[in-house]
């Protein structure tokens, strides 16, 4: 536990949030710092625009329509690639990557298969014990779980995958990188490259990422692909939303304290709403199989650069589900 903790820390606080690529100009209408980290605010140089300068766009963050930051090259002797906010003056020409990759329906496979399209997300969380009751038993994991009862997966959410969502494509949106379709066996798809702190934070969060069955291979090649090229940076931002969760009043109490037990929609909503805010269990969609709770599905909006309960305050709301009025927390 201590070492998921500091692990979440280490996430949460020195991860940077998520940047798309994208082409064009950005014209300066007043002097504006230009940030080597817009978070920390840092400026080496001192450096500024000037009313009518012309900035190469390189990044964005916000929205493909109205981004809130772009990242321009400049002419600055140290970190010359900088932070600049748009409403320091006009884009010109501004193009994000997923125009360009939509436009080109040979290279990306299709609109469906195109990254960088999303127009929402969906955090997919499973609640291991169910998983493994019906139908997991036979896996790696499940039988480490069952040999080890703390084990946090007995308490405490785990990772499905984090689904970038392009409505037009409803649930075909998905393998926009170099692979085209689902193989037989998850560990048939090719190896990922990660880091050694974001694949030990991986699997404290995935026991089939831990345990060598594959899930996350698959949660990259078909979902990750479509939001970012580095498999780093998308387990990285997925174990950092599923760190809030677990870290949470929400499942610290009302989860701890109910597993193995019935509780009711009501109940669930309440204690949700509590820990993230007014509304936002709205944006949950509860399964269940056998009036046993198996997994939630969390909607979230298309820019992830926000704490939770923010996030959650911007997303669209979520379908019912299929949990019952009163449902089962399995241990």
């Amino acid at each position: 536990m201590m070492r998921r903790l500091f692990t979440a820390l280490l996430l949460c606080c020195s991860l940077p949030v998520l940047a798309a690529p994208a082409t064009g100009e950005f014209i300066a209408d007043k002097a504006c710092p230009l940030y080597q980290s817009k978070n920390k605010k840092t400026n080496p140089g001192n450096q500024m625009t000037a009313p009518g300068q012309r900035l190469e766009i390189r990044e964005y963050l916000g929205q493909a329509q109205a981004p809130e930051w772009v990242r321009v090259n400049t002419s600055a002797s140290s970190s010359p690639a900088r932070w600049l906010s748009t409403s320091c003056g006009q884009l010109k020409g501004f193009t994000p990557k997923g125009q360009n990759a939509k436009a080109s329906k040979s290279h990306s496979g299709g609109s469906c298969n195109a990254p960088d399209q999303h127009d929402s997300f969906v955090l997919a969380l499973s609640w291991q014990p169910a998983y493994c009751a019906m139908g997991g038993k036979s896996k790696r994991e499940c039988r480490a779980l069952s040999l080890n009862p703390l084990a946090d997966a007995h308490s405490e959410f785990t990772l499905h995958g984090l689904w970038p969502n392009k409505a037009s494509c409803g649930t075909k949106y998905g393998y926009c990188g170099q692979v085209s379709r689902k193989p037989k066996s998850f560990c048939d798809y090719p190896r990922l490259k990660m880091s050694a702190d974001v694949r030990d934070a991986l699997e404290e969060v995935m026991p089939s990422a831990e345990y060598g069955t594959c899930l996350q291979r698959h949660e990259f090649w078909k979902h990750g692909t479509c939001m970012t090229d580095s498999a780093d940076e998308y387990f990285a931002v997925s174990v950092t939303l599923v760190n809030q969760l677990n870290q949470s009043e929400f499942v610290q109490q009302f989860i701890d304290r109910n597993i193995g037990s019935k509780v009711t929609r009501s109940a669930w909503q309440q204690a949700f709403d509590s820990s993230f805010g007014q509304g936002a269990h709205r944006k949950l969609k509860l399964q269940c199989r056998s009036g046993i709770l198996t997994e939630v599905q969390m909607q979230l909006p298309v820019s992830l650069d926000a704490p939770l309960p923010q996030l959650l305050k911007q997303a669209a709301n979520a379908q019912r589900g299929s949990c019952p009025s009163t449902f089962r927390i399995g241990d």
